[in-house]
């Protein structure tokens, strides 16, 4: 799971020009972590604990 929360991360950082122009809220990272991963168990507790009114 860490590897692929940090390789999504790095996506967000590529796609822009600089090295800290990138953001993304925590429902928007769930959001393309379930679209690129599938919806994984673990992306479950990763909602839960970043964003719990997504969650419900």
């Amino acid at each position: 799971m860490a590897g692929r929360i940090s390789s999504l991360a790095a996506t967000y950082a590529l796609e822009q020009y600089g090295t800290q122009n990138h953001c993304f809220t925590p429902a928007e990272f769930a959001e393309r972590y379930r679209a690129t991963f599938g919806d994984t168990p673990e992306l479950q507790d990763l909602v839960a604990a970043a964003v719990p009114a997504v969650a419900k």
